[in-house]
Formats: structure tokens, C-alpha cells, sequence
């Protein structure tokens, strides 16, 4: 994919993009808040990552070497924090569900 579009452009694809295709589902959209952003009422799960995927996007395909934590949002009343967050542990992401 790098041959065609940059990093950015792939990563809005897989999550803005996909986001957006998921709403022309009309009635059948299966979600109640918001997809594809950060905001508040929106549902996103949240990476942080050993390097930065804008420069390098290989970054994003050994996520058991290269993702630090994983927040996943679990609905749309569910709002990550600070105090969510934890440190890698035994070398693997730690997965938070809220």
C-alpha cells in the first residue's frame, strides 16, 4: 500500500474511512454513538504505539512487539482516562476494556 498512498492516508482508511462506509448502513448501522473520531460520546478504541506509524507503518503490523496499550471502548457512555491507562507488562499490550 505504501506504493500508492502515504502512511496517513492508509491508516485514515482503515479507521475513518471504514467508519464512514459503516453509516451507510442506515437502520441497520449496529452502533449507537459515533464512529471513526476522538470525542466525547464517540466510540474509539485507542492505540499506543512503540514508534510512530506516520513514518513507519510496519509499526502497526507486529502489534504484540509494537503496541504499548490498547483502550478499548466498550460503549458510547464508556470514556477513557488518565488513570486508565498502564504500562506495558511482561513484554505484552495490556488490553482495557471500560
Amino acid at each position: 500500500m505504501e506504493k500508492w498512498y502515504t502512511p496517513y492516508e492508509v491508516l485514515k482508511m482503515a479507521t475513518h474511512d471504514n467508519a464512514q462506509l459503516l453509516k451507510l448502513s442506515g437502520p441497520r448501522y449496529p452502533y449507537p454513538g459515533e464512529l471513526g473520531v476522538v470525542k466525547e460520546g464517540a466510540l474509539a478504541d485507542l492505540i499506543l504505539v512503540n514508534g510512530n506509524p506516520l513514518e513507519n507503518l510496519d509499526l502497526v503490523a507486529d502489534p504484540d512487539k509494537n503496541f504499548v496499550v490498547i483502550i478499548r471502548t466498550a460503549s458510547s457512555t464508556s470514556t477513557p482516562s488518565t488513570n486508565d491507562i498502564c504500562e506495558k507488562k511482561e513484554g505484552r499490550p495490556m488490553r482495557i476494556v471500560l
